[in-house]
């Protein structure tokens, strides 16, 4: 039996960590071709930036505040992203399970 050594320990987990990646880069491949152009835009500011409140999404898509809702509605509907707070305060991130 051949010992492993820490070297290979590295091997095997740069491997896992590269299919990790892949993984995660298929399964948010498959997420975005499944988006509209605002939901796109939203998505990948919140990646950037954590969290959006309806008047950041309606500047960087040039939608009204009902048409920004209609977004978010959507979003939501699709786990994609989650609401947090009520009313004014209200703000909204990627969904836990998602990217």
């Amino acid at each position: 039996m051949k010992k492993q050594t820490g070297d290979e320990n590295e091997d095997f987990s740069d491997v896992q960590k590269r299919a990790d990646n892949e993984r995660i880069m298929s399964e948010y491949e498959r997420i975005m071709s499944e988006l509209n152009p605002n939901e796109k835009l939203i998505v990948e500011y919140l990646i950037k930036n954590k969290k959006i409140v309806n008047q950041e999404a309606s500047s960087l898509t040039g939608l009204s505040p009902a048409q920004v809702r209609r977004v978010f509605v959507s979003l939501q509907q699709k786990q994609i992203i989650e609401a947090v707070g009520k009313s004014r305060g209200r703000f909204y991130q990627l969904a836990q399970s998602e990217l």
